[in-house]
């Protein structure tokens, strides 16, 4: 029972007390936008809420990085999530956040569209006294505005700091120490879990690489769902640009059909093949509509000796180029559980030694070795068609129709692994 509204609760979040709690305090946290607001005063549950934060609580606000879609910056967050007991509304504390850049409230649409999709995947990164579990889904709290923004129409996320960076940052520090069942399956378990988490909500990522995969106290967490959507969402199958990070996208994607959680199970593949060699895929080449022309013809990344054949496998079918042969996200979680409680603990065991006899130059001249003389880009693997930089970007489908039809016309044959 609450000790607030008096009636049984069964949960820690009364809805009726939540409502009058905000509306008492209006004048203190609203975000000036009617919709915004409803999604704090409509929460049914805990996990369903997505609070307004003022800028005016978070301090020590340092940029980190940008991506594709903002800004990346580390901040405390003075107050901390609320969160709600029999006696009433708590706060958790000072907190480390970061906070998200580049949310336009001139696309309302896209905006609610991203807070739909965050406050499905809270309840899974939450627990009844605020604090982060052990969820594999990166947490989002709230959001908050810039005053000393230029553009005063732009919102940022607050979300959950991830302590190691990404993915790719953490493997190119730890790569060569890392072990195939302790360290890796570890790390692609959770990946493979939080995919399987997004699905299971209706939802497809749409943009899953390795800078969307942060690592917190050595756990993964998936996370930017700005571009994610409900399977059959209307978007999906009318527009004529993507964003990406082009290895990551799904070849059927260059083809304008419909994005499905089997797009983010081919992400998931070329994820798998950067823990079998610590680079980038195409790491030498440039990020644009030639390498997503080669993709859709089916070019894929050089498989590294010293992998593991079960682990090859698993690999080969994520990224088949028919979606329907590719496996679903809670098969993926399930396979690389079965191995990670040692189905193949000596398979692994012997590979583990293979693994560290190598060097950082074996592999990458396997790679190198493998990629077609004639598309080969030195020092370009940051390169992508907006920015020059990993992240994701924009990639026009009409250019790479003009290079599918220049490459059926001269019968150009691509060296696929």
């Amino acid at each position: 029972m609450s000790n607030m509204c008096k009636r049984k609760n069964y949960t820690a979040w009364c809805q009726e007390c939540a409502t009058s709690y905000f509306k008492k305090n209006f004048t203190k946290w609203t975000s000036g936008n009617r919709k915004i607001d409803e999604t704090q005063t409509n929460s049914k549950i805990l996990e369903d809420f997505i609070e307004w934060i003022p800028y005016e609580q978070l301090e020590d606000i340092k940029k980190v990085s940008y991506g594709g879609f903002g800004t990346i910056y580390s901040a405390y967050w003075t107050q901390g999530p609320l969160y709600m007991d029999l006696i009433g509304f708590k706060r958790v504390g000072r907190i480390h956040v970061a906070l998200k850049s580049g949310i336009s409230s001139e696309h309302l649409e896209e905006l609610q569209m991203h807070i739909k999709c965050c406050t499905k995947l809270n309840s899974y990164s939450y627990n009844a006294h605020g604090k982060n579990g052990s969820s594999p889904i990166i947490r989002c709290y709230g959001l908050t505005k810039c005053h000393k923004s230029k553009n005063d129409k732009e919102y940022m996320l607050v979300i959950q700091f991830a302590e190691n960076s990404d993915l790719r940052k953490y493997l190119s520090k730890n790569f060569y120490q890392m072990r195939w069942l302790e360290d890796k399956m570890s790390i692609l378990a959770n990946i493979a879990n939080g995919l399987k988490i997004i699905h299971n909500e209706g939802l497809t990522h749409l943009d899953l690489h390795c800078g969307n995969i942060l690592i917190d106290n050595d756990r993964s967490c998936v996370s930017d769902f700005g571009l994610s959507r409900p399977f059959d969402h209307k978007d999906s199958t009318t527009c004529k640009q993507i964003f990406g990070v082009v290895p990551f996208i799904a070849p059927e994607i260059f083809e304008n059909k419909l994005f499905s959680p089997k797009s983010d199970v081919y992400s998931f593949g070329i994820i798998m093949w950067i823990f079998t060699s610590g680079i980038l895929p195409f790491h030498n080449r440039k990020y644009n509509e030639e390498l997503a022309t080669e993709i859709y013809y089916g070019a894929r990344p050089q498989i590294i000796h010293g992998t593991p054949p079960c682990f090859v496998d698993l690999m080969q079918r994520c990224w088949d180029p028919k979606p329907e042969k590719r496996p679903t996200s809670s098969e993926i979680y399930d396979t690389i559980c079965s191995w990670y409680y040692l189905k193949n603990y000596k398979e692994f065991r012997a590979f583990d030694k293979i693994l560290l006899s190598q060097n950082k130059q074996d592999i990458e001249n396997q790679v190198v070795q493998s990629t077609p003389n004639s598309s080969r880009r030195n020092n370009s693997y940051h390169s992508c068609i907006i920015d020059n930089s990993y992240h994701s970007c924009r990639i026009d489908l009409r250019r790479i129709s003009t290079f599918s039809r220049v490459q059926d016309s001269d019968q150009v044959n691509l060296e696929i692994p």
